[in-house]
């Protein structure tokens, strides 16, 4: 199989997992906020109900001849057909500094989302789920995960608004932006689907989107295996990442 076949294989299994979890159309007032102040508080509001007993680890059972057998890690994310190498791109962090994505998270578990502040309803939703499967990790786990936010709506989303908006999570998350061509640059390099707010024409300063709602899961290895549609469980996530830190999710 050429290199072009496997991009194009992989592009189109990143492209299911958009569909299964992707943004739908919805109205948010650019000017005001209002729409992803109620986005993402109610969000922020949803992480008060976190469960307080996880399911545990699938138990190791001895066989019939008494020795220990160990199973394959069971992982909960969307498998990519074709594995999708880290992608090359460099944004601006909330801080106002150049944020090279390859090299920052080189080596690392990094979970990467495309998304705006001011989406109604998947975008904090899924960044809500992250902060609270984080928060569930033993601290030595915790820290050894890269949550990366990129925004495309860099009109709106400026650094500032990016640091306030996922402040919100009580975890941290990497907010980028740049210029709307920075942007667009960076999801044709993690081959998702280059989406962007268009203008309403019903609404003055309305915006709506609709664009993959697919987290991508990049191992130690380098490439993302595994990809995590809109509506993940949060006890997937807190199975799924030790095994990710391991370097067992292939």
């Amino acid at each position: 199989m050429t290199r072009q076949q496997s991009a194009l294989l992989a592009g189109c299994a990143l492209a299911l997992a958009g569909l299964l979890g992707g943004c739908g159309s919805g109205s948010v007032n650019a000017g005001s906020g209002a729409g992803a102040v109620s986005g993402h508080a109610a969000a922020v509001a949803a992480q008060q109900h976190e469960m307080a007993d996880m399911p545990g680890m699938s138990e190791t059972k001895a066989p019939a001849g008494g020795a220990l057998s160990q199973p394959e890690p069971v992982v909960h994310g969307f498998r990519l057909n074709v594995p999708l190498p880290r992608p090359q791109f460099v944004l601006t962090d909330t801080g106002g500094q150049r944020y090279d994505f390859q090299a920052r998270t080189r080596g690392r578990v990094t979970l990467l989302y495309f998304g705006y502040t001011s989406c109604p309803d998947q975008c904090p939703t899924t960044m809500a789920g992250v902060a609270t499967a984080l928060r569930q990790l033993p601290t030595g786990m915790r820290s050894k995960v890269t949550v990366v936010f990129v925004t495309i709506d860099p009109k709106h989303d400026t650094p500032a608004v990016l640091r306030e908006r996922l402040g919100w999570y009580r975890a941290h998350i990497v907010g980028l932006t740049g210029s709307q061509a920075a942007v667009e640059a960076a999801q044709r390099a993690a081959r998702v689907t280059v989406s962007y707010p268009k203008p309403e024409k019903i609404k003055a300063n309305a915006l709506s989107t609709a664009h993959g709602g697919g987290m991508l899961a990049y191992g130690l290895d380098d490439y993302a295996h595994l990809t995590y549609p809109a509506g993940t469980a949060v006890s997937d996530l807190v199975r799924d990442l030790p095994e990710l830190i391991r370097g067992n999710a292939h």
